[in-house]
């Protein structure tokens, strides 16, 4: 797949995805929390780490505060200037955010943790993303920096988020992009073991 195929690729979906109204972004967001409540997985999850819905993403908020109400341990990524790497601070009920790199919602006061932390078999981890297919491939946005943060944290569930406009027939990938074990959307759960 050559890199103007992938640019094309991206700025379809990304015109789909903008091309929802509030309140089915709303309603889908909604929709998509309730599948994640529902996932078996979140039985054995001791921390979740989350990224921060914005633009025409599907919003988190709610989904961060539910957890968060239930107890769970719960980090967001922060995207470092343009070293293209994610660091990750835990949150709590009482976390400030502020805009971050690409407007992007940031602690105010990080508390930031070591990706070893990440790595482990009873974190799950929520990806946004551009596009995916049914097997749990994704493209992103073509920064990089959640392909570089996936190949670190091999142990842990990796879930995708995203409308089912965003999902596309085929995704090539090759030998070091990284499926997702899941991708959630406001209609089904897809599963890379499908």
């Amino acid at each position: 797949m050559k890199e103007l195929d992938k640019k094309e690729i991206r700025s379809h979906l990304l015109y789909l995805r903008n091309s929802l109204s509030i309140e089915q972004r709303w309603e889908f967001s909604h929709n998509i929390q309730n599948q994640v409540l529902n996932l078996s997985i979140l039985k054995t999850t001791e921390l979740i780490h989350c990224y921060c819905g914005y633009n025409s993403e599907v919003s988190t908020f709610q989904l961060v505060k539910q957890l968060m109400l239930s107890g769970r341990q719960m980090a967001v990524p922060i995207v470092k200037s343009k070293s293209k790497i994610l660091l990750h601070s835990s949150i709590n009920n009482s976390t400030i955010f502020i805009k971050g790199l690409f407007n992007t919602p940031i602690p105010f006061n990080p508390n930031f943790i070591p990706i070893e932390q990440l790595n482990h078999h009873n974190v799950l981890v929520l990806i946004p993303l551009v596009g995916f297919d049914k097997h749990c491939n994704r493209i992103g946005y073509g920064g990089g920096y959640y392909d570089r943060f996936l190949q670190q944290i091999p142990l842990s569930q990796k879930i995708g988020i995203a409308f089912a406009c965003q999902e596309i027939d085929v995704i090539p990938s090759n030998e070091t992009d990284i499926p997702l074990d899941f991708v959630v959307t406001e209609q089904k759960i897809f599963s890379k073991l499908q």
